[in-house]
């Protein structure tokens, strides 16, 4: 039945697939609204799941005039942060505008991003006090370690810069250090690594240049959004610091994934764009997090490592693996990337065989990642199968896909 009281209809742009969605209503004479999350598509007789009284007579009275909106798309987990976050935003379980009496449940923890990116402009614009301290007063201070590992010729390039300068630090910027955030209370040094390592073996310097942020300014930050706050002020373009690189991005990744968050949640790409990341890199971070999360599980489960197939013992066994194929009567063989799938070397192999009558082809392949092998199954080699079919319909294909894991015989 169409809901005739709704005379106005928002609809954000829906991906092509979804979970679910989130979604409000506005009661147009009163102002009051309700947020819902739905799983499940927009265009199923699904209308709100709200208990609210009054929602509910609003809502079924053919007089009243609504406003539908639908918020956004994606993962059904990701759908209930977004409600919660915009349930909190407004508190609506105290708030008389809203029908919800409910804040929403959180299911994993992720950095108010807002909030992150508030502390880094006021870190950048220096509303923090910065001082000067003794650099050997700084070598046992915990630091937050969010590079994917330390950069050795960049540390030996700020030394020979301070030496050069005579041990002056009036070019370097601050280094950053929130107070009694570290893991017994300590104070911490969340930026500033790569500076007070090459400040540190420099024979000049003595004083370093401290930008310290009290507990209480830095109290509401979670350990995550520190994280994240320590990775934005490495953002790219950096013209004073490495920027961040795609192992960094990786180990990013995977301290949300730590704290529960989807792999591909919206608010995470977001975070690795305003790092500096392009899409491109982005979707290289979020493929290399995959791959080393389905590794890491696949060697909990049972032991299994990945099969990389570009040398080694596990080259050798694809040789021989096609070299058998080879061997069968009026048949070809050679092997490859699943990610570089190449028609002419199948057509040039062929050629060079037109004479033996060939009738079979069998191409072997290996994948070098779980993504990539999602990318081949699922389009890749269904595509290319048609068109060889169609276009070379005289050959038998065959695509042989070679194991990805090394599972340790079981005694």
């Amino acid at each position: 039945m169409t809901q005739t009281n709704i005379v106005e209809e928002v609809f954000a742009k829906s991906p092509k697939q979804y979970q679910g969605y989130t979604y409000k209503y506005t009661d147009l004479e009163s102002g009051c609204k309700y947020i819902g999350v739905h799983k499940g598509c927009v265009t199923d007789s699904y209308k709100h799941s709200s208990r609210n009284v009054e929602f509910n007579k609003i809502f079924q009275d053919p007089t009243s005039r609504l406003k539908y909106e639908v918020l956004s798309y994606g993962p059904y987990r990701e759908m209930l942060n977004v409600e919660h976050k915009l349930l909190k935003s407004v508190n609506a379980k105290d708030n008389p505008e809203y029908f919800n009496k409910t804040n929403g449940v959180q299911q994993y923890m992720t950095p108010d991003l807002e909030s992150c990116n508030s502390m880094v402009e006021m870190i950048q614009s220096e509303k923090f006090p910065i001082t000067r301290e003794d650099k050997n007063e700084h070598v046992d201070m915990e630091r937050l370690q969010v590079r994917y590992q330390d950069d050795d010729k960049l540390q030996k390039l700020i030394t020979q810069k301070l030496d050069d300068a005579g041990g002056s630090v009036n070019k370097c910027n601050p280094i950053v250090i929130f107070e009694g955030r570290g893991k017994n209370g300590e104070d911490i040094r969340i930026d500033g690594n790569h500076t007070f390592y090459g400040a540190l073996a420099s024979k000049h310097t003595v004083e370093i240049k401290i930008m310290r942020i009290s507990y209480q300014e830095g109290l509401h930050l979670t350990d995550l959004e520190m994280k994240t706050i320590a990775d934005l002020l490495n953002a790219r373009p950096d013209v004073v610091k490495k920027p961040c690189n795609v192992e960094d991005g990786i180990k990013h990744v995977m301290s949300w994934v730590c704290n529960g968050a989807e792999l591909r949640d919206a608010e995470l790409t977001k975070a690795l764009k305003m790092m500096g990341f392009t899409n491109s890199e982005t979707n290289r971070i979020l493929d290399g997090s995959e791959q080393k999360l389905k590794e890491e599980n696949m060697k909990q489960q049972d032991g299994s490592t990945f099969k990389n197939y570009k040398s080694g013992k596990y080259l050798q066994e694809m040789v021989q693996k096609t070299q058998r194929l080879m061997a069968q009567d009026n048949t070809i063989s050679l092997y490859m990337s699943s990610a570089k799938f190449s028609l002419e070397r199948i057509v040039d192999s062929l050629y060079a065989n037109r004479d033996e009558n060939i009738k079979k082809c069998y191409v072997v392949m290996h994948h070098p990642s779980v993504t990539q092998e999602k990318k081949w199954k699922e389009n890749i080699q269904p595509q290319w199968m048609k068109q060889l079919r169609f276009t070379m319909s005289q050959y038998e294909f065959h695509f042989i896909e070679m194991d990805m894991w090394d599972t340790p015989d079981q005694d």
